[in-house]
């Protein structure tokens, strides 16, 4: 089973030279924990028209399943690159999917 988040997400212009994409993998920090406490992420669907302007994204969660459980519909977080935030975003949705794989 494949669980990920669909969140609304944007980026801040003079922050970044362009804008990512899919697969890129910074941290987030999300609203109700620490500030210290950074859980990794990846696009595995990011499609940006420019800065400052809100983008639907799919993530998923880079090393930690268990921050599946630590999120809910609505909370928002930073985006990191190291020490610097260069966006936010907001969870809209949990999604999870059962693939069935034949043999």
């Amino acid at each position: 089973m494949a669980i990920y988040l669909i969140a609304n997400v944007m980026f801040y212009s003079g922050k970044r030279a362009t804008l990512p994409g899919t697969y890129y993998r910074p941290d987030i920090i999300v609203d109700g924990y620490s500030d210290d406490y950074y859980w990794g992420i990846t696009f595995t669907d990011l499609v940006m028209s420019d800065f400052d302007v809100p983008e639907i994204a799919e993530v998923r969660f880079t090393f930690d399943l268990k921050h599946y459980d630590e999120v809910t519909i609505g909370q928002t977080f930073k985006i990191m690159e190291g020490p610097h935030q260069v966006g936010e975003g907001e969870i809209l949705f949990i999604e999870t999917e059962q693939r069935l794989i034949s043999q």
